[in-house]
């Protein structure tokens, strides 16, 4: 199990370590990002899902399992936040970072290197349906503790419109209608697509930084054990009540609910009005702790 996550988070490693040394500064991170988010990630997806048997691969009592998993969590952290007096404003943001996790940039890097190419198609789809629910479902938490509604509409339709989740649309059109790719643009898509891990990986390792941890520290730590243990637990949990074998997919579906908090939780908080600082805190603890959380997880899946 440790080499197959070592090297995940030692390219994690190496990123922050290009950081401290200036080979790589914000300007560089801030277009990384952009390219791996709006082209070579939806490339990624695309790829991986057209080249596949879609009726073969897919499985919709994984993704219903990872449906009610969210839902649960959500329920069961509602009362929690209140007993320990969390602020208004703090409570969207809680409840985003404990369900949306980074599954484009550790959670299929996560099911490659541990189940190979067959693990990274299924992750690839399951994202095609788990992408546009988190993404409503943070839009709903963060709008019923927020008073910031000005841009609302215009966050609703950034995400409604997510490049990952059109990649994953046609691949899945392609993969259904049995589309063949021409020899040259397979080819292209093979070279492009092979860049997005380890770049998404340099990127994270790039954006930690232990200062903004910050006075949000407790309340992100609580978070990050919602996020890393309580989710993959009710994943866990589900299996066992429905009696679902543990087979790939299932495997899968535990590490996409144990990725560390989403990137993007930063963002959609900020403009959102909820807790920037918390959401930045949750991301550096769970992606940091999520070494330790996935070697945990695989060691018992195997």
């Amino acid at each position: 199990m440790l080499n197959n996550i070592l090297p995940i988070f030692l390219t994690i490693l190496f990123g922050n370590f290009l950081k401290k040394v200036k080979l790589i500064d914000e300007i560089f991170i801030s277009k990384a990002n952009k390219l791996i988010f709006y082209i070579l990630l939806p490339l990624l997806l695309f790829y991986k899902i057209a080249k596949s048997d879609f009726n073969k691969t897919f499985d919709i009592k994984y993704i219903l399992i990872m449906y009610f998993s969210f839902i649960i969590l959500i329920i069961l952290a509602i009362p929690i936040l209140k007993l320990l007096k969390t602020n208004k404003s703090d409570i969207g943001t809680f409840l985003m970072n404990s369900f949306r996790g980074n599954y484009a940039y550790v959670g299929l890097p996560v099911s490659y290197f541990s189940f190979g190419d067959k693990g990274l198609v299924i992750a690839s789809i399951y994202m095609a349906f788990i992408v546009p629910v988190v993404n409503l479902l943070s839009v709903i938490v963060l709008s019923f503790s927020s008073e910031k509604s000005s841009s609302k509409k215009e966050v609703f339709y950034q995400i409604v419109f997510n490049p990952l989740a059109i990649g994953c649309i046609f691949g899945i059109l392609f993969s259904l209608l049995k589309i063949d790719i021409p020899i040259a643009i397979d080819r292209f898509l093979s070279i492009n697509s092979s860049a997005t891990l380890p770049l998404a990986l340099l990127s994270i390792g790039a954006t930690i930084n232990l200062q903004k941890l910050g006075n949000s520290f407790k309340l992100s730590l609580i978070n990050t054990l919602f996020k890393l243990i309580i989710l993959p637990v009710l994943g866990f949990i589900i299996l066992f009540l429905t009696k679902t074998p543990i087979s790939l997919h299932a495997k899968i579906m535990i590490i996409l609910l144990a990725a560390p908090a989403a990137t993007v939780n930063f963002v959609l908080a900020k403009e959102m009005g909820g807790n920037e600082n918390l959401s930045a805190s949750t991301i550096i603890l769970s992606t940091i702790l999520s070494f330790f959380s996935y070697l945990v997880y695989l060691t018992l899946l195997q």
